[in-house]
């Protein structure tokens, strides 16, 4: 959780500057000048993937962090508390990672890696994923019951920062299972890809 500190200002005099992080999150052009340092990202690709303990997760609104609930930086985070389950554990289950799955998720990985840039004078541009009609009939209806539960004394009210962005983070996570499952040759999302992400969205919510 470390990082939170430093987005916070940390090493800054506290004083928070965290426009490269929001801005990485959505991929949208930025520029840092701090000095003689100088930095110009036209797309920014910002992925985070943290473990921290609950109590570090329940300070993220406080103090000097109180802030990144106001301007988003919370709601852009997929948050999932495992119950705890110290206490009921069998020390002595140990179970080998079979080498064909090994091999198996070595290859995935290093296939997505070998997806190629598409360029266009000189300049990389980004793959653009369609929904089929069947998935964004799914993705519609989610979005319009996550709508019907925002607002004042709604269900969602307490957490309508970040349930205003599940819809969004639905997409983004029906993309990555798409490309992993399909590679880079079908530009089409369908309905069960949809349909398994907003699986894990409502599990979230």
């Amino acid at each position: 959780g470390g990082i939170f500190e430093n987005m916070s200002g940390l090493y800054s005099n506290g004083q928070a500057n965290i426009d490269v992080f929001l801005k990485g999150h959505a991929g949208s052009s930025t520029r840092v000048d701090r000095g003689n340092r100088e930095a110009h990202l036209n797309a920014p690709a910002l992925s985070f993937g943290i473990t921290i303990q609950p109590e570090v997760a329940s300070q993220l609104s406080q103090g000097k962090k109180k802030h990144f609930r106001g301007n988003g930086t919370l709601a852009r985070f997929l948050y999932a508390l495992p119950k705890n389950n110290v206490g009921q554990r069998d020390i002595s289950q140990r179970k080998a990672i079979p080498e064909t799955i090994k091999t198996a998720y070595h290859t995935g990985i290093f296939n997505l890696l070998d997806i190629m840039d598409i360029m266009e004078s000189g300049v990389s541009k980004p793959r653009v994923l369609h929904l089929s009609d069947e998935a964004r009939g799914s993705w519609e209806k989610f979005s319009q019951y996550i709508e019907s539960h925002q607002g004042d004394g709604k269900k969602f009210e307490p957490i309508q920062d970040w349930t205003g962005k599940i819809a969004g983070a639905s997409l983004r996570i029906s993309g990555l299972c798409h490309v992993v499952q399909h590679g880079e040759e079908n530009p089409i999302i369908n309905r069960d890809t949809m349909e398994r992400s907003l699986d894990l969205c409502e599990l979230l919510i």
